[in-house]
């Protein structure tokens, strides 16, 4: 019985071989290749182009001290979120404080001057003048008959010439005192002249302003942020001597990034501004909108500047990374098929094979631009030919053929 399997088993196999044998002695004698085909149609295919180019802020600025100093206290750090008027960093201001508390101290010294002078003296200041007034009018009076007195003596003889003299210097003493009491009797009830009044308005007017100084260069020890971003550059230390100017932060927005492409002037035609634009980042894509094409060509790189915005929410892209960028362009209406269907023998002009009725017909083309690994036919095929696409480096012009696998194209 079990010889009897064997024996069936073989003859099944040689049959099988048999079988086998024949159809490729049959296919050999037609001779007919099996090849895949495609019929071919006119579409515009997508042009991509890619560029690179590096990730700048749309918006930032650098943080800087106006007044100078030791820093205190620095409040951030590299990658710390800030809004507007929040404080970056402080001076030591003790010095400032100081200063503040002079300049305070000198404008309600100036203040009490001003007060006084536009009030004028009081009335016990003026009933003390007065009184003064009369007393030195009357020592002056006195004199003054005193002297008329001993003139009428010295005349007839009576006294010597030095006594009269002495009389005369006591009048003169008497009558300086007696207007030296009326100019400030005078003063204490008619007030300051205008010049003395401009004078201390003006002292008034300086403390104020030398006031108003030192509490701004106070103020001024602390950093406030101007916009609201990202910390994206730290330049101090603890304890530093900081002087005006010197950069501090740099502060910029990365919610929105830009990048500067290089695009060759032969192809700036095919941008415009609102074009969407495709940016790759390790394998992460955002889209981009072109909001900037310089107007000027970079003559050393004949290169235009083409400007692209991207929008970074997740602030997960940073600034100073490069990053591809995708920008589709559709291609003019023609014929395309697959690089592979193209055939090129030496210095023979390309062709490629067209199926026409189970023949192979060998036509020459004419190739225009490569897009995305297809040849675009520019002459030598009509849409709703059948291209070979599989097997055609095993044809010859006529060959019989038979179409075995292919799609529309």
């Amino acid at each position: 019985m079990r010889v009897k399997s064997i024996l069936v088993i073989l003859l099944c196999l040689i049959t099988i071989l048999t079988m086998t044998a024949c159809k490729q002695s049959n296919s050999q004698v037609e001779g007919i290749k099996e090849v895949a085909a495609i019929e071919v149609k006119q579409e515009n295919e997508i042009e991509i182009s890619k560029f690179s180019g590096t990730l700048q802020v749309v918006e930032e600025t650098t943080s800087s001290f106006e007044v100078p100093g030791r820093t205190k206290n620095i409040n951030v750090t590299e990658g710390t979120k800030v809004n507007v008027g929040d404080v970056l960093a402080e001076l030591d201001d003790e010095s400032y404080q100081l200063q503040v508390n002079m300049a305070d101290s000198n404008l309600k010294k100036a203040a009490a001057a001003l007060d006084l002078i536009s009030k004028g003296a009081r009335e016990q200041e003026i009933l003390i003048s007065k009184s003064k007034l009369d007393q030195v009018t009357a020592v002056y009076q006195k004199a003054l008959t005193d002297c008329k007195r001993w003139e009428e003596l010295y005349k007839s003889g009576g006294i010597a010439l030095t006594q009269y003299e002495s009389i005369e210097t006591q009048l003169t003493i008497a009558e300086k005192d007696m207007i030296s009491a009326q100019q400030v009797y005078s003063l204490t009830t008619e007030g300051a002249r205008k010049e003395d009044r401009d004078q201390v308005s003006a002292a008034y007017a300086s403390a104020v302003a030398s006031k108003d100084q030192a509490t701004l260069a106070l103020s001024k020890t602390q950093l406030k942020s101007t916009i609201s971003g990202t910390v994206i550059a730290k330049y101090i230390t603890a304890s530093q001597l900081i002087n005006v100017g010197t950069p501090v932060f740099k502060i910029g927005n990365i919610e929105s990034l830009k990048v500067v492409l290089a695009v060759p002037d032969s192809e700036i035609s095919n941008w415009q501004i609102g074009d969407k634009v495709t940016a790759t980042l390790y394998g992460n894509s955002k889209e981009g909108t072109v909001t900037k094409i310089s107007p000027s060509i970079n003559e050393g790189t004949a290169t235009i500047g083409v400007e692209v915005k991207i929008a970074n929410e997740q602030n997960d892209w940073l600034p100073g990374q490069v990053i591809t960028c995708s920008h589709a362009i559709d291609g003019k209406a023609a014929i395309y098929i697959p690089v592979a269907s193209v055939i090129k023998n030496g210095n023979e002009n390309p062709h490629i094979f067209i199926a026409d009725n189970d023949i192979a017909v060998k036509k020459f083309v004419t190739l225009g631009k490569i897009q995305n690994d297809k040849l675009e036919i520019a002459s030598g095929l009509k849409p709703g030919d059948q291209v070979v696409i599989k097997g055609a480096e095993r044809l010859f012009d006529k060959d019989k053929i038979k179409i075995v696998g292919g799609v529309k194209f």
